[in-house]
């Protein structure tokens, strides 16, 4: 279901991308499981970046896709993963008031843990 969902992000349509956001927002904030999913999901990173930086019509949509990202960030099989997108949630942290908070947590929450120092070599140097 996460794959039909993240493919649903893609569509033209306003209203099929909210559906497929509200969805898995529900699912991210379900357990853990479903957030490494979704995170592994190709595409599903650049889709919901992609549905925040558009905006979608309806800002709540927005802020759903924001959390989720989130919600992904805080598994730390994730982290990895979300280390690549590190400059694009930069650039909407400086870019976007509405979600800065939300990114500015984002940040954190990939650089700050104890033992991530491999992971935030990683993130900067592709390693």
């Amino acid at each position: 279901i996460h794959k039909r969902l993240i493919d649903l992000i893609s569509l033209p349509a306003s209203d099929a991308q909210a559906a497929a956001i509200g969805a898995l927002y529900n699912l991210a904030e379900v357990n853990m499981d479903c957030r490494l999913k979704i995170a592994s999901e190709r595409w599903a990173i650049d889709r919901l970046l992609k549905v925040i930086k558009a905006p979608h019509p309806v800002p709540e949509v927005c802020r759903k896709a924001a959390m989720i990202l989130e919600s992904l960030v805080s598994e730390p099989q994730n982290r990895i993963l979300l280390l690549a997108y590190e400059n694009a949630f930069a650039e909407i942290l400086f870019t976007d008031n509405r979600y800065s908070d939300t990114f500015a947590r984002i940040l954190y929450e990939l650089t700050s843990r104890p033992g991530n120092k491999v992971a935030t070599a990683r993130g900067i140097w592709g390693m």
